[in-house]
């Protein structure tokens, strides 16, 4: 597929984007072999740990899905480009919440013809303050919950779940998504400022 800029994108990274789009397990797990490890470094340089590269990891993933809800997402970069722009951005956020003075030198072989991109995925963070609000909350939830709620929302299956989980069914996946999903959500309302935002 060719990008709107001349762009080509990669058999690779199609079958990649496909899968992330489709909640395909087997896909996914190819798609954190292939970049995980690129996320890792990224987040130890800014002064984090293993934890903190899953966490950003998984969260660059869902907003690499709910891009492809709204519509075909077009890069003018790779895939792996357009992942590292947005686990910079994910990162430096998270770091100036702790308070951190983080110095996240460019990577030139990851940062070519990035421009357009980022600006594009800093649109779509930022442009809802209702999703940072979520974020905060989804991120104070157990290591356990954040999992599976993320492949929820990634529409991965109850039973493909269950599997990636070791639960002993898909019913009992489905349960702890809901005890999850309820925790978020109760937190949610329970915040100010989303009801502020609820009224305006």
């Amino acid at each position: 597929m060719q990008s709107d800029n001349g762009h080509m994108q990669s058999a690779s990274d199609q079958s990649m984007l496909q899968a992330i789009g489709a909640g395909d397990v087997a896909g996914l797990r190819r798609f954190r072999a292939a970049y995980f490890e690129m996320v890792a470094q990224l987040v130890r340089r800014g002064g984090g740990t293993r934890d903190d590269a899953e966490d950003i990891f998984q969260e660059a993933t869902l907003v690499i899905y709910e891009r492809l809800k709204d519509s075909p997402l077009r890069l003018s970069s790779s895939l792996k480009t357009y992942l590292f722009a947005i686990c910079r951005n994910l990162w430096s956020n998270v770091a100036r919440k702790r308070q951190r003075l983080v110095a996240i030198n460019d990577d030139q072989d990851n940062l070519a013809n990035i421009g357009a991109d980022e600006s594009d995925i800093l649109e779509f963070m930022q442009r809802r303050e209702e999703y940072r609000i979520y974020r905060e909350h989804f991120d104070r939830l157990s290591p356990q919950c954040r999992r599976v709620l993320s492949f929820f929302f990634a529409g991965v299956s109850m039973n493909a779940i269950a599997k990636e989980m070791n639960f002993s069914s898909a019913q009992y996946a489905k349960n702890v998504k809901c005890k999850c999903k309820q925790r978020l959500t109760q937190a949610i309302k329970a915040d100010e400022r989303f009801n502020e935002l609820s009224e305006r």
